[in-house]
């Protein structure tokens, strides 16, 4: 009796999993989609950041337009209509990189 408890228990937490997995936002389906390598990065502002260098399921390494490169976690990306956006604009990227962006 126990053991059936117990195995009803784990099938309604598996099933609670599986719901909330079904219900995900569509930027997590994105954040397992693959990236290419040359796509081109936009930021949120629409401004477009770089290119992709390199991409694995937990970092994405991107050419900026300033020349520079920057690693960025995989989760900060999602497909986009002009491209891959990422969820900074470019002043943003601008900040982080040290250098400096003007429209």
């Amino acid at each position: 009796m126990i053991a059936s408890a117990f195995r009803y228990l784990i099938m309604a937490i598996l099933a609670g999993s599986l719901a909330s997995a079904a219900r995900a936002q569509p930027g997590a389906a994105n954040a397992r989609k693959p990236l290419q390598v040359g796509a081109t990065v936009i930021g949120t502002d629409g401004v477009p950041i770089g290119t992709i260098l390199t991409a694995d399921i937990t970092w994405v390494t991107v050419q900026l337009t300033s020349g520079r490169q920057i690693k960025v976690g995989r989760p900060s990306f999602t497909a986009g209509p002009k491209g891959v956006a990422i969820d900074m604009t470019s002043r943003q990227v601008a900040a982080m990189t040290g250098g400096s962006r003007t429209p």
